[in-house]
């Protein structure tokens, strides 16, 4: 039985506490309970973030617990609450070849169909479907700003991680993982050859790989993906560490920078099975 099925508007109001006229309400209310902000990224540019009205986004992180969390996604799919980058990326310690790519322009790219059909792939009616996406979307694409959007991010992606499992399954050695947007695989050099294999896949479901943020690690480079070393073990990247010794020459032990990216180095050296 599928997660969503027989699942009405008045199953959806008693889930989320919200009365069904109110629910209705809001509904109608969604495209003018969004603002736009802007974050720099961290090499050049701006993120645009959009973000819900507190009003909307209170009710979206009770859809988030009651309802989305709920819906099952592939293993590989990080993000999901008591996830971290270190539990994504443990799979590709000690690989011969560790490939990163980037799903380019994720949420603006995740449209509203999309978002619709995952609803309906999981048992709702097209009804409630038409609901639900009108909750958690904005301008017919996903907010990258709403509590909702990571979540739905993977129950769209379900089916293309199926597919790639299904690949990687009969490659000795192989792992892949998607932690939001982020494609991490890693396996033996053969593995290299399976870059425009993932990409003809994207596209088939309505993504693309933004090429210039590709990166093909061998054993001899550091392998780096989601900013963590995974040559030898889970560590900080050499950069990290020499970021450290030069603050350390400048503050004193009492600083919050400095304690906070030593928190993230012990962070990364406890066990795995210490965390999860």
């Amino acid at each position: 039985m599928k997660t969503l099925d027989n699942f009405s508007i008045e199953k959806l109001s008693k889930a989320t506490g919200l009365p069904r006229d109110a629910l209705l309400d809001l509904t109608k209310d969604v495209p003018f309970l969004y603002h736009e902000s802007y974050i720099p990224k961290k090499k050049q540019g701006h993120r645009k973030l959009e973000i819900p009205h507190p009003v909307l986004k209170k009710f979206q992180k009770v859809l988030l617990k009651k309802v989305l969390n709920k819906i099952p996604t592939h293993p590989c799919l990080y993000g999901r609450p008591g996830d971290s980058v270190k539990k994504a990326v443990r799979e590709h310690v000690k690989k011969k070849v560790i490939i990163t790519m980037d799903i380019e322009d994720f949420f603006p790219s995740s449209k509203a169909f999309m978002i619709r059909n995952a609803f309906i792939r999981n048992g709702t009616t097209k009804e409630v479907a038409k609901l639900l996406t009108r909750l958690v979307s904005r301008n017919y694409h996903l907010p990258q700003g709403a509590p909702t959007s990571p979540c739905i991010g993977r129950i769209i992606l379900h089916p293309f991680a199926q597919e790639v499992e299904k690949i990687f399954i009969n490659i000795p050695m192989s792992s892949f993982s998607i932690y939001v947007d982020d494609i991490t695989i890693s396996g033996p050099k053969d593995i290299k050859g399976f870059r425009n294999t993932i990409g003809e896949m994207l596209k088939r479901y309505g993504y693309m790989v933004n090429k210039n943020k590709t990166k093909v690690m061998d054993r001899n480079q550091d392998q780096i993906s989601l900013g963590i070393r995974l040559n030898d073990r889970i560590e900080a990247r050499k950069e990290f560490m020499r970021e450290i010794e030069e603050l350390e020459k400048k503050v004193p032990p009492s600083d919050l920078k400095l304690r906070r990216k030593k928190s993230y180095v012990d962070f990364l050296r406890k066990p795995v099975c210490q965390l999860f």
